[in-house]
């Protein structure tokens, strides 16, 4: 009776993880008392990443908050960085292992957009930023503002909105839920 009980719960369980939206990841908690509880909740997915270019570093702070330097760097460790530490709109990497995060981006794009071919050692496939400009990367789905200034002309544009939080499919990213993400 005891094994029965035990497997019906593991059914329950089960039933219940398989239940989550459209492949969304689930956390499921069982409270053993007399009548057995197990309550969902729907864990929001990290954001998706898409690269914006490369900006000149500016004298004032191009990007707000920046995170500890590591000899690791990677374009998913320093988007991941950004995602947990406040859900970041943006996060930018400089010479190979500075990441820095923000919700807006004030700087205008690198003259030479090849300026940011520093290799990120964490993986050498990545370029993370290069000296005096950072490689820019925007999260889908977080309200974020983009204001450029070109040095040809005097004109300031700025673009806001919300991008719709749409399933990582590749990266780095994509494996966050496995490590509780």
């Amino acid at each position: 009776m005891k094994t029965f009980a035990v497997l019906s719960l593991a059914a329950l369980v089960h039933q219940v993880a398989a239940t989550g939206q459209s492949g969304s990841p689930t956390t499921s908690t069982i409270t053993p008392s007399s009548t057995n509880t197990i309550s969902s909740t729907v864990t929001p997915r990290p954001p998706t990443w898409t690269a914006i270019g490369c900006y000149d570093q500016d004298a004032l702070p191009m990007i707000l908050e920046r995170t500890p330097q590591d000899v690791f760097m990677s374009i998913g460790m320093c988007t991941s960085r950004c995602s947990v530490a406040g859900n970041f709109a943006f996060a930018g990497l400089q010479g190979g292992i500075r990441c820095w995060c923000g919700n807006s981006v004030g700087s205008e794009l690198a003259k030479n957009q090849e300026d940011c071919n520093v290799r990120c050692p964490g993986f050498p496939s990545d370029n993370c930023g290069g000296k005096d400009v950072l490689n820019v990367f925007k999260a889908e789905g977080v309200n974020h503002t983009v204001s450029t200034t070109s040095a040809k002309a005097s004109s300031t544009s700025t673009r806001s909105g919300t991008v719709l939080n749409t399933p990582v499919t590749a990266g780095a990213m994509k494996n966050l839920p496995l490590f509780g993400w």
